[in-house]
């Protein structure tokens, strides 16, 4: 497992580029399950191949968190990333459309 600043690092990465708004629109599944958008993004959007805006695929996404991390994410390091957002968030204003 990554350690905690890789995390933060990531987590930081993805909360970027992602789009609250544009998520919700496109995957009704997580808009009506109520979840935030965001950690459904980090923990299984990402991997099932769903877009965090409508400017990038998930696979660029993907690719980027790999780069980050050394290696392909694992379910644990995916656990980390959404720990690292979810402290972070009140303070970042992560999960906020871009």
């Amino acid at each position: 497992m990554a350690d905690v600043t890789n995390f933060r690092t990531v987590s930081n990465a993805v909360g970027r580029k992602f789009d609250a708004t544009y998520y919700l629109a496109a995957n009704r599944d997580v808009a009506e399950s109520g979840m935030d958008p965001l950690a459904h993004f980090i923990l299984s959007g990402m991997v099932e191949g769903r877009a965090p805006n409508s400017r990038e695929t998930d696979d660029n996404m993907l690719e980027r968190v790999s780069e980050m991390l050394g290696r392909l994410p694992t379910q644990d390091d995916l656990l980390g990333i959404h720990s690292a957002y979810k402290s972070r968030s009140s303070l970042s204003g992560f999960g906020r459309s871009l």
